[in-house]
């Protein structure tokens, strides 16, 4: 039995997890001593209490009276409305940075070609640090920066200063709330739509092409939502705050 590769390996997965138990056992019954010795609870508690600071981007209402637990959606939902945008604008580049790759003007495939060789050779942390300390850093403090355009008592068109480039910007929340309810319905609408259709071609063995369905239920609708709800006649501005601009959007 000893020399069957499935009982070796079965047994060294049963070590190797033990081992990770035994491990987790004493880190937690370190961390439960040293809490106890300083009179601490471990506790989820926290949560309830007030975050105390503002949000420049919500997609839900938000105040700074509200939970660290509210602001833990808050967040959540921002993560996934930028990686849905970077999903989009990743395809939409590569697609686009594809085809001058192949393309037949010369100047036009070079350029792409220096695109891709550049931002595929020079690693990802090095870009970050090369974007954040040659750029930003360099920058002067929102308090101090006099790259300003349009600026009154009621705030400015656009800053450019080390926490980035704020910009006027339509109060669009309602509209963008609106816009991810009608694609979360669209979404289920075009599971339903997509089983209806393979059951229907299992029974008759036709297919129909309904992808032009799935981009109006997923895509135009809510876009077409975002745009009718979108409020551009009320429009919030970048206003310094204390050490930093309140309002408008950041880049």
């Amino acid at each position: 039995m000893w020399y069957a590769a499935s009982f070796r390996r079965a047994l060294f997965q049963f070590l190797l997890l033990a081992l990770i138990v035994v491990v987790a056992a004493m880190l937690w019954r370190n961390t439960a001593a040293n809490m106890a010795a300083r009179g601490l609870v471990f506790s989820f508690a926290f949560l309830d209490n007030p975050a105390g600071f503002a949000v420049s981007q919500h997609l839900l209402p938000y105040q700074e009276s509200d939970s660290y637990g509210w602001l833990f959606v808050i967040g959540l939902l921002n993560t996934l409305l930028v990686s849905l945008l970077a999903i989009v604008a990743a395809t939409l580049v590569g697609v686009v940075v594809g085809v001058l790759r192949v393309s037949r003007n010369w100047l036009l495939r070079k350029l792409a070609a220096v695109y891709v060789e550049v931002f595929r050779n020079i690693p990802l942390l090095l870009q970050l640090f090369f974007w954040y300390f040659a750029v930003l850093a360099v920058l002067p403090a929102p308090r101090a920066s006099t790259l300003r355009l349009g600026c009154d008592e009621a705030g400015c068109l656009a800053v450019l200063s080390n926490r980035g480039l704020s910009l006027i910007a339509p109060l669009w929340q309602s509209a963008l709330q609106t816009a991810l309810a009608l694609c979360a319905v669209g979404v289920v609408l075009a599971a339903l739509l997509a089983r209806w259709n393979r059951r229907r071609q299992a029974q008759s063995g036709q297919v129909l092409r309904l992808w032009w369905a799935y981009a109006l239920l997923i895509v135009a609708l809510p876009l077409a939502a975002f745009a009718l709800r979108v409020e551009p006649s009320q429009l919030s501005r970048p206003l310094l705050q204390g050490f930093n601009f309140r309002g408008g959007v950041t880049l």
